[in-house]
């Protein structure tokens, strides 16, 4: 997504053009986790679009998006191993329009 500026007529222009990103989780702080916890983020496109898979520490997250996307990632902590986890610790939303 870094370079998405760099050239006139780029993917960030036309908002029917799709490209793929790839979204990773390298970080987290103040968060505390119990032993058996993990951290992960549920990601959602605005508007509608199809549910993207999970991001986790060790597992990058791949999907499509278009100019007029806005990229939700909702953060939760859980049981590690669990299919969701429970307690809501943060979201971040990243408006793509806004990037170039």
């Amino acid at each position: 997504m870094g370079n998405a500026s760099a050239g006139v007529g780029g993917w960030l222009f036309g908002s029917d053009e799709s490209t793929y990103v790839v979204l990773r989780l390298n970080d987290s702080r103040s968060i505390t986790l119990g032993p058996t916890e993990e951290l992960c983020g549920y990601i959602s496109l605005s508007p509608v679009g199809e549910p993207a898979p999970r991001v986790r520490r060790r597992a990058p997250s791949q999907f499509a998006v278009r100019a007029d996307m806005t990229i939700v990632v909702e953060f939760r902590v859980g049981k590690a191993g669990e299919a969701t986890l429970d307690r809501c610790v943060g979201e971040v939303r990243l408006p793509l329009e806004h990037i170039a």
